[in-house]
């Protein structure tokens, strides 16, 4: 197997590990909704059902993920010749407009609040399960995120960013439940402000990796790339260079000058020793094309 071959092989097997960890993920959100449903309808409280709603909404995208993904780690096939990477960028987009859409909800809960000035009802037993709740979600939510960083998987990271925005949600839905102790309804809108603004975060953070590979945002330094070409013995000089794709698929071209006297046979060698070595030395390359050109004689 060619090291394109064996770097398309290893995204393909990061992808499918990053699928496991949603199946989890999924698991663990759909508790914790039904969890705090269940506390937003005995206390009242309108930040734990803005919470409980979040976190459905997690699961909800998980299952969109789940789906997403799966398609985008089947390998590339006459209609889609570079893979179907795309589609996993494609549905985080998805996830980021989710986020946002969740913020036109908390800001009309923010609105209710100010108008009803309601009280939620305290229970001990309510602190107890919105405190497992956050707990589990951050465990799980720093499980995503480090293994997205480790499987360069931007929809791992989506989720993993969208669940522990859900968790500081959850830490705003205990300070509402320990405000209502006396007979304070104001930190609930307060509360749901704070989770506006981490809605918005959430909706930029997850959204910016995505839309850099769907718009072919440069993926590699090219300075680096032409330091590396420029160690290969025969290369006279390297410009330019380009890449684009997922963080785990990137396609890298670039042109080099060698020897106008080289033989055909030379010049494809040295393309391949070029090739080799970008695909060495910078991770998440999968692909890269070299046009060789002859070095001018003076």
């Amino acid at each position: 197997m060619g090291k394109p071959a064996e770097q398309a092989s290893r995204a393909n097997g990061n992808s499918r590990m990053a699928l496991r960890i949603m199946w989890v993920a999924l698991a663990v959100n759909l508790l914790a909704a039904v969890a705090k449903f269940i506390v937003a309808h005995h206390s009242g409280s309108g930040m734990i059902l803005a919470d409980a709603y979040y976190t459905a909404l997690d699961s909800m995208v998980d299952v969109v993920l789940l789906s997403v993904m799966g398609f985008a780690t089947r390998p590339p096939d006459s209609n889609h010749p570079y893979g179907h990477n795309k589609f996993e960028a494609i549905a985080v987009v998805g996830v980021a407009a989710a986020i946002l859409l969740m913020f036109k909800d908390l800001a009309e809960h923010l609105v209710g609040s100010w108008r009803g000035q309601v009280v939620p009802h305290f229970d001990p037993l309510f602190l107890q399960v919105i405190g497992t709740a956050i707990a589990v979600g951050l465990a799980l939510a720093a499980w995503q995120i480090v293994m997205a960083k480790r499987l360069k998987s931007s929809g791992l990271a989506a989720d993993g960013w969208f669940t522990l925005s859900g968790s500081a949600l959850s830490s705003l839905s205990i300070v509402s439940l320990l405000a209502s102790r006396s007979g304070q309804w104001w930190p609930d809108m307060l509360a749901a402000c704070l989770a506006s603004v981490a809605l918005l975060f959430a909706g930029w953070r997850v959204g910016r990796d995505a839309l850099a590979s769907l718009t072919d945002e440069a993926r590699v330094d090219p300075l680096q790339v032409k330091e590396i070409v420029m160690a290969v013995p025969g290369v006279d000089h390297c410009h330019a260079v380009r890449s684009r794709g997922m963080p785990d698929f990137i396609q890298v071209d670039l042109n080099i000058h060698a020897d106008p006297e080289m033989t055909l046979e030379q010049g494809h060698a040295l393309a391949h020793r070029v090739e080799d070595a970008v695909l060495e030395n910078v991770s998440g390359v999968v692909d890269v094309s070299v046009h060789v050109e002859p070095t001018a004689r003076h």
